[in-house]
């Protein structure tokens, strides 16, 4: 389905209208009208309001932010397989130099990409608070963060119910 379809289908499930749903966001019913019938796309802020006043995930709404989360994956996956062999290859040091540092930004490219779209596809605005802060963080602090996530998750009082059973 398209994501104009998905969010007509959302909107309906939530039991809405179109005046009540485009009210709700600030916006025309004849806008919002135009995102469902696939006129206009919707900005990815945008399609994360409408989202949230559906109380549903971006990603349910746009299915294919998980299509280019996966299309980076294989990219960083590519990259860093070329990476690997580019010292036994047969080529010049030069050009070696040229694809090594060509590969490490395009790695760099799609790991910032994926991190966006990991952003968006998270339901939760606690779970992108902490990403999002988790990525400013250079690696000493990456890792001492999960560090501290794992504390956290060994006390009863902090546990989520699929959590409880792991302090025993």
């Amino acid at each position: 389905m398209t994501i104009g379809k998905n969010i007509k289908t959302a909107r309906k499930i939530a039991g809405m209208t179109q005046k009540e749903l485009a009210e709700k966001l600030k916006t025309s019913q004849q806008n919002l009208a135009q995102y469902e019938n696939d006129k206009r796309k919707p900005k990815l802020e945008t399609l994360e309001k409408i989202a949230s006043a559906l109380g549903v995930r971006t990603a349910q709404l746009a299915p294919e932010l998980v299509e280019i989360s996966n299309v980076n994956l294989e990219v960083i996956h590519n990259m860093e397989s070329l990476l690997r062999h580019l010292p036994e290859m047969n080529l010049p040091d030069k050009v070696k130099e040229m694809h090594r540092q060509t590969a490490i930004n395009t790695i760099e490219k799609h790991q910032n990409e994926l991190a966006e779209m990991n952003l968006l596809i998270l339901s939760d605005a606690k779970q992108r608070k902490l990403l999002t802060d988790f990525l400013s963080l250079n690696d000493n602090g990456k890792q001492k963060a999960v560090e501290q996530v794992e504390l956290l998750t060994k006390i009863p009082e902090y546990q989520g119910e699929n959590n409880s059973d792991t302090a025993e």
